[in-house]
């Protein structure tokens, strides 16, 4: 069923890079080899799409010391948050002029094609691993395996309306009357979450 759904979607994209994933996965599918499971990983970290999905049978984690977790099935289709993308995209560009003007002596050269390679996106469906009933997978930096990444690199997501749903249903009215006095935050509260991922954005980036 995953196979004929791969190819159903291959036969309705014109998305390149989108078109150029699906392949790679279909043929790492097929063949289950090593070398095609790369190549996979690196079709998906190269891709410019704006739909994007994670589609596999034992992804590396980083539970081990929390769970003894080494791999897991997970499967997730998503779209890029065209807002908080700006967002992310406009901070890495200011990044080595910030840090030129940055008041401390000792300085870094910062190359923005070092930078994280840093994706907010909205998830229209996923399966496997990220449903962690009751908890929430909120972000997810993959592959978590050293040999892609030397060799392709990495993808930091933040799933952005799974934590905007998670901030509606109680998180920023918990902080609001937790921490401040709720007369004078109030009329602020929908710019919480909207400080909050950019202060994602800014951690993520370094």
């Amino acid at each position: 069923p995953i196979l004929d759904a791969l190819h159903r979607a291959r036969s309705l994209t014109s998305d390149s890079d989108l078109g150029k994933h699906i392949d790679a996965k279909i043929t790492e599918m097929e063949t289950g080899a090593a070398e095609d499971r790369n190549e996979s990983w690196g079709a998906w970290i190269q891709s410019n799409s704006k739909i994007g999905f994670v589609l596999g049978t034992g992804i590396e984690l980083y539970l081990d010391g929390e769970k003894g977790v080494r791999g897991a099935a997970q499967g997730i289709l998503y779209i890029v948050n065209e807002d908080y993308q700006s967002l992310a995209d406009t901070m890495a560009a200011l990044l080595p002029q910030m840090e030129k003007d940055a008041p401390w002596q000792v300085k870094q050269d910062i190359d923005p094609d070092q930078l994280p390679n840093l994706q907010f996106v909205n998830v229209v469906n996923s399966s496997g691993f990220y449903n962690l009933f009751p908890n929430n997978v909120v972000a997810e930096s993959l592959p978590d395996d050293e040999e892609i990444v030397k060799q392709y690199g990495s993808v930091n997501l933040v799933f952005t309306n799974v934590q905007e749903a998670i901030a509606e249903a109680g998180e920023t009215n918990y902080i609001i009357n937790e921490f401040f006095i709720t007369e004078s935050v109030t009329p602020y509260r929908e710019l919480m979450f909207k400080t909050n991922m950019t202060m994602t954005a800014a951690h993520e980036l370094g």
